[in-house]
Order: structure tokens, then C-alpha cells, then sequence
């Protein structure tokens, strides 16, 4: 059986919102266009589906790869809680 080597997935209620998370392809295949075929897919579906709103958190680095992917910056301050 093959080994994964990639990983995507969309978070949400599908009408108002989703949120595409934990886009990861391992380091060793890396360039070969997987983690663009990935977002494709996902966004097509968001697309069929008629979703109103896709968001993702982007580490800066990585925000060019979401540039070329139609994804644009938004105002929306990111905020998180952690128990004590």
C-alpha cells in the first residue's frame, strides 16, 4: 500500500464557512506540485458546494504559494486561547 504524502482539509459548516487547514507535503516531495494540486481540489469543491467564505491562517513565509492560488489578505486579526 502507498505511503501519504501530502495532506489538506477544510473545516467549517460548508454554507457560511470554511477554513482550509494543515496544508502539508512532506519535505521530500516538496516542489512537484502537490500542495497546489491539493488547495485545487479543495477549492473546487468549495466552489461546487457554494460556499460563501474560505479562510486559512498562513505562516508568512507561505504567503506568496497562497498569492498565486487566489487567496488575498484580509484585515481579520487571527486570535487564540490557551487554558492555563
Amino acid at each position: 500500500m502507498g505511503e501519504a504524502v501530502g495532506m489538506a482539509r477544510l473545516v467549517g459548516d460548508v454554507t457560511m464557512y470554511l477554513l482550509l487547514v494543515d496544508v502539508a507535503v512532506r519535505p521530500e516531495h516538496q516542489g512537484a506540485g502537490l500542495g497546489r494540486r491539493m488547495v485545487a481540489d479543495l477549492t473546487g469543491w468549495v466552489a461546487a458546494h457554494g460556499t460563501r467564505t474560505t479562510m486559512l491562517l498562513a505562516d508568512p513565509t507561505v504567503v506568496p504559494f497562497y498569492k498565486k492560488l487566489g487567496f488575498s489578505m484580509t484585515d481579520v486579526c487571527a486570535m487564540k486561547y490557551r487554558p492555563a
